[in-house]
């Protein structure tokens, strides 16, 4: 006869919810929509949407510093 210690117990129930946490996370992962990639830009694409951002930046306030309440 094998005697149940309190250590035993609490393997059986970590144990258990274990399995059952694994059981969750691969029903959430089988549910969940495959992760985008994304192509790598080359850098003058990023330099030109930077130089056009900062374009449209200076442009706004340009214009406004030539208004008579500026």
């Amino acid at each position: 006869m094998q005697v149940t210690t309190y250590q035993d117990l609490l393997d059986n129930d970590h144990a258990g919810l274990m399995a059952e946490c694994e059981a969750v996370q691969a029903q959430r992962k089988a549910a969940r929509q495959p992760r985008r990639k994304y192509t790598q830009r080359s850098e003058a694409d990023m330099l030109a949407e930077h130089n056009a951002a900062m374009w449209a930046t200076s442009m706004s306030l340009i214009n406004m510093s030539s208004t008579p309440w500026g």
